[in-house]
């Protein structure tokens, strides 16, 4: 029904003749006409304008209301940041019918160890915009109206992070296949205001070359290190990346000067032991090469590329390329089995070897012993 229609019926409903059995005095207020004799107790103490008829005549009557009974405080944002942001605090005051109070009674603000006075009610709401304190933590809120007290609230101020100086400190040289540990120095504001436990912090790290040259720009390791007493603290795998890497960090909208991170190289520990055999199936050679163990003491890891040259006793050449399983890798050599001596050349990432290995008995596949 569109607002129009609906008063043009009830101005027919009230321009209609009423006989005088029906006649009755009625309360308008916000929420409608009501006879007076049907309006309890509570409502006729609601405050405001109301229009009254009696005896064929309207009355229009303000109900003032009454004394301050509850008083309820409000601060935003529960976070503001130290020096910068500027906060809100209000004040809502209702009498003991729910009214709110008058005009201009007055409020008094207590924010932390800050008092602020002489700010009147306006529609029963006091508002305050206030600075908040340099100093970083949790203060408590209140507020009285005209002897009413308001429960406590609580906001925080947090560090300034924009103004947090950031310098990383990483290990001077990181030993291989390890966990590097990347930190910062103390992380406080313009103020002296620690950052907070768990804040995060990028770091972004860029490769050059297993040569220490830059000509790996482009690839890059990100790792977030977090707050921990006021110092950054993270970490990084260095197992497979070259021996330099050029590393920066963000706090928010600072950047950190960039740093360069060392790491030492990784090598093999020794020769890994070669198995040469003829395959049953087809005229050509099988190799298994391993275990690969580093200097670190660990296998080298999983998916690590080992490439081999095979060279037979009558000169035949083959290259095959395979990957690291388990600390071994598998290899078909497309060569026929000779008697005598190959060559057997291994290039790897971590270190090159030459050994001659003669074809012999074929090792057991620990592989085709795993329960499927």
């Amino acid at each position: 029904m569109r607002f129009a229609t609906l008063i043009l019926m009830l101005s027919a409903c009230l321009s209609a003749p009423v006989s005088a059995a029906d006649r009755a005095d009625y309360l308008s207020d916000g929420f409608g006409l009501v006879p007076l004799s049907e309006t309890s107790d509570e409502r006729a103490q609601w405050s405001g304008v109301r229009g009254i008829e009696k005896n064929k005549k309207f009355q229009s009557v303000k109900v003032r209301p009454g004394d301050a009974d509850t008083c309820a405080v409000f601060v935003g944002p529960k976070s503001l940041v130290a020096g910068q942001d500027e906060g809100h605090a209000v004040t809502l005051t209702l009498d003991v019918f729910g009214n709110l109070v008058a005009d201009g009674l007055p409020v008094t603000f207590r924010l932390g160890d800050m008092i602020y006075g002489g700010v009147p009610t306006r529609n029963g709401i006091g508002d305050l915009v206030f600075a908040p304190p340099t100093e970083a933590g949790s203060f408590a809120a209140g507020a009285e109206v005209d002897s009413c007290q308001s429960p406590r609230a609580l906001y925080r101020v947090t560090a300034d992070l924009a103004s947090v100086a950031l310098t990383l400190e990483p290990e001077k040289v990181g030993a291989p296949e390890q966990v590097i540990g990347i930190t910062t120095a103390p992380l406080a504001d313009r103020y002296g205001n620690p950052v907070e436990d768990g804040t995060a912090i990028t770091v972004l790290m860029e490769h050059g070359q297993d040569d220490g040259t830059d000509g790996g720009a482009g690839r890059y390791s990100q790792l977030t290190a977090r707050s921990i007493g006021a110092v950054g603290q993270g970490g990084i795998l260095t197992r497979d990346m070259p021996v330099r890497a050029v590393a920066g960090a963000t706090l928010a909208t600072t950047a950190s000067d960039t740093v360069t991170v060392e790491m030492t190289r990784v090598a093999l520990s020794e020769a890994p032991e070669l198995r040469l055999w003829a395959r049953e199936d087809v005229p050509e050679l099988r190799l298994r090469v391993g275990p690969l163990t580093t200097d670190a003491g660990h296998l080298l890891y999983e998916g690590a590329d080992v490439a081999a040259t095979v060279r037979a006793p009558t000169g035949g050449v083959a290259r095959v390329a395979g990957w690291a399983r388990d600390g071994y890798v598998w290899l078909d050599v497309p060569l026929g089995p000779e008697a005598g001596g190959y060559e057997v050349r291994l290039h790897t990432a971590y270190g090159d070897s030459t050994q001659v290995v003669s074809p012999g008995v074929a090792p057991r596949d620990a592989r085709k012993e795993l329960v499927q």
